[in-house]
C-alpha cells in the first residue's frame, strides 16, 4: 500500500503555564503556551509559542486602567501545494499498488535531480520530500490599553489605544526537475525549478476617546 508506506503517525504536544495574582489595587495574569506538531507527511511540522498578559488596576478611586498584550510566533514547514500533475498527493494517489514507491529509487544515482517515477509528468512524492520545501514564519503582536477617569461625579473620561502588528515570511523552493515542467526520466537534463520569497507586514493602530455622563433622573407624579 503506497499511501500507508508514505504517511506516518502525526503527533501534537501542547504545553501551557499561567500565573495570576490579585492584590489591593488590582489583578493580573500571565500565560505562556507552546505547541509542537509533526504532520503525517514526512518533514512537515508546526512550532508555535504564545505569550499573554492581562492586568486591571485601580490605584485611586477615580482612576482605572487595564492592559492586554498578546504575542505569537510560529513556523510551519510543509511543501508547495502545486496544482494538477505537479501536486504531491496526485502522484501518490494515482500510482497503482503494483508500483512499489517505497521499494524503488526516486532519482537517478548519477543525477539526483532526475526523477524516477511511474509517470513522467508527475512528481514522485519521495523525491519531493527530499528536494522541495516551503516554510512560513508568522509573528503577531496585538493588544490594548484602556483608561477611565471619573473627573466629576457624573462624568467619566474613557480612552482606549489598540495595536495589531503582523509580519510573515514565506519561503518556497522547488528544485530542478520538479514536474511537470522540469521532469525528465532517463534522458535529458532536468529543468524548471523555482524560488519564491514573500514578505508581508501589516500594522493597525486604533484609538478612541469618550466622555460619558450618567445622571439619574427621578420623576414624581
Amino acid at each position: 500500500d503506497n499511501a500507508r508506506d508514505f504517511y506516518k503517525t502525526g503527533t501534537t504536544f501542547n504545553n501551557n503555564i499561567e500565573v495570576s495574582q490579585g492584590f489591593g489595587i488590582g489583578n493580573y495574569s500571565f500565560s505562556f503556551g507552546n505547541t509542537s506538531q509533526s504532520g503525517i507527511i514526512p518533514s512537515t511540522k508546526l512550532q508555535r509559542n504564545s505569550l499573554k498578559f492581562n492586568g486591571n488596576f485601580e490605584p485611586i478611586s477615580k482612576l482605572k486602567f487595564s492592559l492586554s498584550v498578546n504575542y505569537t510566533d510560529s513556523r510551519t514547514d510543509d511543501f508547495p501545494d502545486n496544482q494538477g500533475n505537479g501536486n504531491l498527493f496526485r502522484g501518490l494517489i494515482e500510482t497503482p499498488p503494483s508500483y512499489n514507491l517505497a521499494g524503488k529509487p526516486f532519482a537517478r544515482s548519477e543525477n539526483p535531480n532526475a526523477q524516477i517515477f511511474y509517470r513522467t509528468n508527475q512528481n514522485n512524492p519521495y523525491w519531493v520530500v527530499e528536494n522541495n520545501y516551503r516554510s512560513l514564519y508568522v509573528n503577531r503582536l496585538f493588544g490594548n490599553i484602556f483608561t477611565e477617569y471619573k473627573f466629576l461625579p457624573d462624568f467619566k473620561l474613557n480612552y482606549r489605544l489598540g495595536i495589531d502588528y503582523f509580519t510573515s515570511q514565506r519561503n518556497s523552493f522547488e528544485d530542478l526537475g520538479t514536474a511537470p515542467v522540469g521532469f525528465t526520466s532517463f534522458t535529458g537534463n532536468p529543468a524548471g525549478g523555482s524560488i519564491e520569497i514573500l514578505n508581508i507586514k501589516q500594522e493597525q493602530v486604533n484609538s478612541n476617546l469618550f466622555i460619558t455622563s450618567v445622571k439619574e433622573i427621578f420623576l414624581t407624579m
